[in-house]
């Protein structure tokens, strides 16, 4: 698996991880080493992610709550609006 982030003025180095990326690894070996060092050198306010499996597991949200990392709505939000709005139900 390989991770990278971007923002408007620059981009973090390409994290590659061997093997299967579950919430643990992802806080220990991008948020913890890259994302959050990044974020803050870059005073970086919002941070986006998809809704990957090891990105909404609980382990993973509450080391961004702990850190206060502020997220932005994500698709899946977007999606979960749509769904409900064009359809009445999940």
């Amino acid at each position: 698996m390989v991770w990278i982030g971007i923002y408007h003025d620059g981009k973090t180095e390409l994290v590659t991880v061997p093997g299967n990326l579950n919430a643990q690894r992802y806080c220990d070996e991008i948020l913890e080493h890259v994302a959050l060092p990044f974020m803050q050198h870059h005073n970086v306010g919002i941070f986006q992610q998809d809704n990957a499996r090891p990105h909404t597991a609980r382990h993973t949200q509450g080391f961004l709550r702990r850190n206060n990392v502020q997220l932005s709505p994500g698709l899946q939000d977007r999606l979960i609006s749509h769904r409900l709005n064009t359809y009445g139900t999940m």
